[in-house]
């Protein structure tokens, strides 16, 4: 149940940007019902408006307003942290990645888990990710046309690791995106980010593995070179 007043909460808020839509609309939809009115009033889906008249005639609204600690304590930790909260309430970013890929502009991203903590450090990983995601295949307006090359690097990157990840890895080839990525072992990659890497990694390089490392590349990379035998790996891809 949480989800669905979660997902319907933010299709609502995101139906008229205009008026807010950023996480602390989420909350205002719930708890305030002449904001929800307002929303509604400006919204277009049908399944959406749907939702909500049947939540306010089978709940009411002091029902909906006491899902808001429930929803509201998923997130608290972004809004209440000084350096997230400027982050995730712009409404609009600043930030163009496909005009940084475009144009050749370096962008440097230091997510230090000291200074952010680690949910909040993985958390811009993942958007970052992601926004640079729809950025290459938004290349797809320039198909057939010269691309520049985008190189991204990503350290640690078992913390950023989505499905984004395994589409960059088996899909952005085609957009120029080349994929640098670098991480310890492989047991902390989920199974489908696993296989993403092990089918379309070429060429690679790697130093130091350890034998189940040895056992898991062995098996999933077709090359006749000596594997490595000591602790840690590099992986460089280019796609």
């Amino acid at each position: 149940m949480f989800e669905q007043y979660f997902r319907n909460s933010a299709f609502l808020v995101m139906e008229d940007p205009a008026s807010g839509s950023t996480l602390l609309e989420i909350t205002r939809v719930l708890a305030d019902k002449k904001f929800r009115d307002l929303k509604l009033s400006r919204c277009k889906n049908p399944i959406i408006k749907q939702f909500w008249v049947s939540a306010e005639q089978t709940t009411g609204d002091q029902s909906l307003a006491n899902f808001v600690p429930y929803i509201s304590s998923k997130f608290d930790n972004f809004i209440s942290n000084d350096i997230m909260r400027p982050v995730v309430l712009q409404q609009n970013s600043v930030f163009n990645f496909r005009k940084i890929m475009d144009e050749k502009k370096i962008l440097l991203v230091n997510l230090s888990k000291g200074r952010l903590g680690d949910i909040n450090a993985n958390l811009i990983g993942l958007v970052l990710v992601g926004k640079i995601q729809m950025a290459a295949l938004s290349r797809v307006d320039m198909f057939g046309k010269p691309m520049n090359d985008f190189y991204l690097y990503i350290d640690e990157f078992q913390n950023v690791t989505t499905d984004s990840i395994a589409s960059i890895l088996s899909e952005a080839r085609k957009y120029r995106l080349s994929l640098n990525i670098a991480h310890q072992y492989i047991t902390q990659l989920e199974e489908n980010i696993k296989n993403a890497v092990s089918e379309t990694l070429e060429p690679w390089r790697s130093f130091g593995w350890e034998q189940k490392m040895r056992r898991f590349w062995s098996q999933n990379l077709n090359h006749n070179s000596r594997l490595p035998t000591s602790l840690s790996l590099i992986i460089t891809m280019l796609i």
